[in-house]
C-alpha cells in the first residue's frame, strides 16, 4: 500500500474530544492528542467522534472512504457496534497499560478478559501500544501477529537544550537545586513524606531547594496554588492544567524529576519523563518503569530515603554527564521520521 493511498483513508478517532483535544488529564489523553495533531499536520484525513456517534455514521461515509477506527477507552459494546456497522473498516484499539497499582485484582482480570474477548470475537484488527515492553506483554494475551508499537513523539530543540543544561550547571554550582514532581498524588505514585525528608537533608548539607508539585483536582491535589517553606526549602503546589508553554517553562527551571512510583503508571512509558529529558531535567525513577530501567544512572533500586538521597547527590555531582547519557538513550523519542515510520507500519 503506497503512502498516498494510506493518507487517503479516513482516520476516525473514537474518544471524548472535549477531554483529549481541549482538557487532557492523563498521559493517555496527551499521547492521543499528539498522535492526532501529528497526523493532521502530516496531511492525514482525521475525524474525532464520541463512542455513541459511531452509530450515526452514514452508509455514504463508508462508501466514500476506507475507514480506520482508532478506538480509545471504549467498551466491548461500542467496538462490536462499530464492527457490525462498518465491517470493512480497520479497527485499531489503543492499549496504554495492562496493570495499575490502584486496580483491584478483579479490575485487572476484567480488563485482560475484555482484551481476550475482542481477540476471540475478531473485532480488533490491530492493537496499538506506546511501548515495546507493553507490546510484548500484550502479545501474550491477544497474540503477537496483530500488536504494533507507536512510541511517543515529542519535539525537541537540541541547541536550546544544551544552553539550558549549561545554565542549570551554573545554578547547581551555587548550591541551588530545583526538584519537580508531575502527576497523580497517591501512595502508589509518590511518597511525598519521604521526598520532603530527603530534601530537608540536602538543605542540612548546604543546599537551597525548591520542590514543585504539579497535579490537578482530578489527580488528587485539592488546592489550585499554595507555596510554603522555611530554612532554605521552598515547596510549591500547583493544582491546574498547564499549557504547553507553562510546562516547558517549569521543566526549563528544574534539575531533577521524581518518578519513584511503587507500581507501574497509567501510561507506558510516562510522558513526563520523556518531556523532562528534552528540557535538560534528569528523571529519578523506580525499577517498575521497565522501559527505562536499563539506565542505571537514574534508577533508585530501593525506595528508601538513604538510596534516594545518594541518587540525588550523584546526579548533582555529574549533572551534565548524566544528562547527556540519558538524552542519548531518549533520542528516538524526538524523531519525527521514526514516529511517521511506526505510524505507517500500523496503518498498512
Amino acid at each position: 500500500m503506497q503512502f498516498k493511498t494510506i493518507k487517503e483513508r479516513m482516520n476516525v478517532f473514537v474518544c471524548d474530544p472535549e477531554i483529549v483535544l481541549k482538557n487532557p488529564i492523563s498521559g493517555q489523553d496527551f499521547y492521543l492528542r499528539r498522535v492526532i495533531a501529528f497526523m493532521r499536520e502530516s496531511g492525514f484525513k482525521i475525524l474525532v467522534v464520541r463512542p455513541h456517534d459511531i452509530k450515526v455514521f452514514s452508509d455514504k461515509m463508508s462508501d466514500e472512504y476506507d475507514l480506520n477506527f482508532h478506538m480509545h477507552y471504549v467498551n466491548f459494546s461500542s467496538i462490536a457496534s462499530s464492527k457490525i456497522l462498518h465491517p470493512k473498516a480497520t479497527h485499531l484499539l489503543y492499549v496504554y497499560q495492562l496493570d495499575d497499582p490502584t486496580w483491584s485484582r478483579y479490575e485487572k482480570h476484567r480488563y485482560r478478559a475484555f482484551l481476550r474477548l475482542t481477540t476471540i470475537s475478531k473485532l480488533i484488527d490491530c492493537y496499538v501500544t506506546p511501548s515495546h515492553d507493553l507490546s510484548k506483554e500484550l502479545s501474550r494475551i491477544v497474540g503477537s501477529g496483530n500488536v504494533k508499537t507507536l512510541e511517543p513523539y515529542h519535539p525537541c530543540d537540541e541547541a536550546f537544550r544544551d544552553l539550558l543544561i549549561d545554565e542549570k550547571v551554573r545554578y547547581l554550582e551555587s548550591r541551588r537545586l530545583n526538584v519537580l514532581y508531575v502527576g497523580r498524588i497517591n501512595r502508589f505514585r509518590v511518597d511525598l513524606a519521604s521526598a520532603i525528608r530527603v530534601l530537608k537533608s540536602l538543605v542540612a548539607k548546604g543546599f537551597y531547594v525548591k520542590f514543585r508539585i504539579i497535579s490537578m483536582k482530578e489527580m488528587g491535589l485539592p488546592v489550585q496554588y499554595r507555596a510554603f517553606g522555611s530554612n532554605k526549602l521552598d515547596v510549591e503546589l500547583i493544582g491546574k492544567r498547564l499549557t504547553e508553554n507553562e510546562k516547558a517553562e517549569i521543566y526549563a527551571q528544574s534539575h531533577i524529576l521524581l518518578f519513584t512510583s511503587k507500581g507501574y503508571s497509567a501510561m507506558r512509558p510516562p510522558l513526563s519523563i520523556i518531556e523532562s529529558v528534552c528540557y535538560g531535567v534528569v528523571p529519578i525513577i523506580s525499577p517498575s518503569i521497565t522501559e527505562f530501567a536499563f539506565i542505571d544512572d537514574i534508577v533508585v533500586k530501593r525506595l528508601e530515603d538513604k538510596t534516594l538521597m545518594k541518587k540525588i547527590e550523584y546526579i548533582v555531582d555529574a549533572f551534565k554527564i548524566i544528562n547527556n547519557k540519558v538524552f542519548t538513550s531518549f533520542k528516538h523519542f524526538y524523531s519525527k521520521e521514526r514516529f511517521l515510520q511506526q505510524l505507517l507500519s500500523i496503518l498498512k
